[in-house]
């Protein structure tokens, strides 16, 4: 199928990022990251303000040809209305989720260890601590954030075009269906 306008949603850890990604192989849209809407920078940046969040909602969707991808509810609507097909990536439990964020997390570490030269890698101990609290409140904050009720609720408006992922198989069933626009 050809899908122009389609909005990845679920948990911390559900593989969002890593679809969208393989979407835009498939199809070429562009991706937007819904996490460096909400946050300047992204990540743990200051909450970007809410009618500069919502100018850049409004400037995607104003395009005919997207992917967005993100664990946002609520602010999101105007994405969900305008989407071919939102995919819900509902297939991982929240330990298996926290499993993925802290190798997520390893991998980064060990990679900015190795771009450090001599004293550098040693001198960055206080941004060592940072970035492991950061985890530690994102895996606090995962397990309410993957909660499938919460997304069920916020999702029920837009069931025509959802397409709910319980299992790896339905992501790849999903993918496999996709064509270039």
């Amino acid at each position: 199928m050809t899908l122009r306008r389609i909005h990845i949603t679920g948990g911390q850890g559900s593989g969002k990022t890593t679809l969208a990604a393989r979407l835009h192989d498939i199809t070429g849209l562009p991706v937007h990251e819904l996490d460096l809407i909400a946050r300047i920078g992204g990540g743990n940046g200051p909450e970007r303000p809410a009618a500069e969040r919502d100018a850049m909602i409004a400037a995607i969707v104003a395009t005919d040809d997207w992917i967005t991808e993100g664990v946002q509810l609520g602010w999101t609507s105007p994405l969900l209305e305008a989407a071919e097909a939102i995919v819900w990536l509902d297939h991982i439990t929240s330990t298996e989720a926290s499993g993925r964020m802290v190798r997520r997390f390893a991998s980064g570490a060990l990679h900015e260890l190795r771009t450090r030269r001599g004293r550098e890698r040693f001198t960055r101990v206080g941004d060592y601590l940072r970035h492991t609290r950061e985890l530690g409140a994102a895996l606090r904050h995962a397990r309410s954030a993957n909660d499938p009720d919460t997304f069920e609720v916020s999702l029920a408006a837009w069931s025509g075009k959802l397409v709910r992922c319980t299992t790896a198989a339905d992501i790849e069933a999903f993918t496999g269906s996709v064509s270039s626009p």
